[in-house]
């Protein structure tokens, strides 16, 4: 939906500052051994941040521009010494609706994972919020998103100080260039809607029974805006699952209102 906007470039996730962390982290003494300080790294690698991001912004006519890896909420603190003004939005969804979106699209297994996951974000983005002034952090719900989302997006670009722009709205008319050089024609189309595993969250409406797909409309309309997503996690989602995360984040859910249905 930013990457809608005419000023704001917001590409696929780029996650490779989570490996940087680590490749600083580990390997420390050895880089140092260059005669290199941590500020000299660094910069370095805020260079290349920086590249990739604008070289895809400026084809695209566009000043700003945002990445949306989720991974990196865990590094907000890593990410603010190399972008000391960067303005973060976390998006916060029903963990439950989390645990049965993540079975649905990679098995049990890893919706466990989210019991851990979920919390571990939400605490990192609120947390790194509290150690931040107003202008530099802010949340917006899931579920407030697809039911209004003109009054969310609106909110969120005047917190950007940009200018309300319809686009917003409709970003599945919009070409937005996400397909990838390794991958064939269907197989980017299928990544960009969400249905190959590591691409974007946003959904897709099944195809009506009885309708042939419109690969034209695809194309070009690659992603819609839908509530029957919201309170999914009241299907039948292992109890396991269901208690551990209450467990463990029944408080946080309490102070999100999401203790109830």
């Amino acid at each position: 939906m930013l990457d809608s906007h005419p000023s704001i470039s917001c590409g696929p996730e780029t996650l490779f500052l989570e490996q940087m962390v680590k490749a600083e982290q580990n390997n420390w003494k050895r880089l140092s051994a260059f005669g290199i300080s941590q500020a000299m790294w660094r910069a370095r690698i805020r260079e290349l941040f920086v590249w990739v991001h604008s070289q895809h912004a400026e084809r695209q006519g566009k000043s700003r521009w945002a990445d949306k890896s989720p991974g990196y909420t865990l590094i907000l603190d890593y990410i603010d010494s190399l972008f000391p003004d960067c303005q973060v939005v976390q998006v916060i969804r029903d963990p439950r609706d989390v645990l049965d979106s993540w079975s649905r699209r990679w098995g049990p297994r890893r919706a466990h994972q989210a019991v851990r996951s979920w919390p571990e974000h939400v605490r990192a983005g609120r947390a790194f919020g509290r150690r931040h002034p107003g202008d530099r952090y802010t949340e917006i719900r899931y579920e407030r998103l697809v039911k209004d989302p003109e009054t969310t997006m609106r909110g969120l670009l005047d917190w950007l100080d940009e200018p309300w722009d319809q686009n917003v709205l409709h970003f599945g008319d919009l070409d937005h260039g996400y397909g990838s050089g390794s991958l064939g024609d269907e197989q980017s189309i299928a990544r960009w809607r969400g249905e190959l595993p590591g691409e974007s969250m946003i959904q897709t409406p099944r195809q009506d029974p009885g309708t042939e797909p419109n690969h034209r409309d695809d194309r070009h309309r690659s992603s819609e805006i839908f509530t029957s997503s919201i309170g999914v996690g009241k299907g039948p989602i292992n109890t396991v699952y269901l208690t551990e995360l209450r467990l463990k984040s029944g408080r946080l859910m309490r102070d999100l209102g999401y203790s109830r249905w």
